[in-house]
């Protein structure tokens, strides 16, 4: 019995690597059928939402109270190893279902902008031999209301090509905010006369250099 125990074990070790080697060859990036590039959105600066958010949210500038109309640049990528094979036409939509997915989930206020605050293209081309397509956002400032937190919810809709939309980078948030009076670089003095502030703080505390920067007119955060 133990000399057949022994067989059967030397019988189905080598089932389970050739089982392995299969499934590595139907899922690996150059399996017949695999795609090596995705169309997303692309990063414009540094995400500033949190790793676990359901979607990136980006904050590309403060805007001018002063200005009332102004143009910021997103882009759609064709991101991957390859260029784009062809033009592909991607279309472009507003889903301010996004804006209440991020609010619940990262416990913020962010309020989608009224249709009368911007203007987008309905889609764009990625050209054939390139990477990406840039999104012209106009804003008109003296639409947005300055009490709360203005972004624009976009989401990849559709495309012409068999290319997958990005899981990841096919929603996403703009946040637009008009600079607040209050935002700039301070000092920061801290007084301790009655020794109850902080018993390691003896006379005062100063700090150069504290920045503060919008979030909406009356609200700021430390930069």
């Amino acid at each position: 019995m133990k000399r057949i125990y022994n067989c059967i074990a030397i019988l189905i070790i080598p089932m389970i690597l050739t089982s392995c080697l299969k499934d590595d060859d139907i899922i690996g990036p150059d399996s017949p059928g695999a795609f090596k590039n995705v169309i997303e959105f692309k990063d414009i600066v540094a995400p500033s939402s949190s790793v676990g958010a359901p979607f990136p949210l980006f904050v590309p500038s403060t805007l001018d109270p002063e200005v009332s109309e102004v143009t910021i640049n997103a882009a759609i990528k064709f991101a991957g190893v390859d260029v784009a094979p062809e033009d592909i036409t991607v279309e472009i939509g507003v889903d301010n279902e996004i804006v209440t997915t991020y609010n619940s989930s990262q416990k913020s206020n962010y309020t989608a902008l009224s249709s009368t605050s911007f203007e987008i293209p309905s889609s764009v081309v990625i050209k054939k031999g390139e990477r990406e397509a840039v999104v012209s956002i106009k804003l008109f400032t003296n639409n947005f209301d300055p009490l709360k937190e203005n972004v624009l919810p976009l989401v990849i809709k559709s495309t012409s090509s068999s290319f997958p939309i990005s899981g990841n980078y096919g929603k996403v948030i703009y946040s637009f905010t008009i600079k607040s009076i209050w935002e700039g670089t301070y000092t920061y003095t801290v007084t301790n006369d009655c020794g109850t502030i902080d018993a390691n703080i003896v006379g005062s505390f100063t700090e150069e250099g504290v920045k503060l920067s919008t979030i909406c007119r009356n609200k700021l955060y430390v930069d």
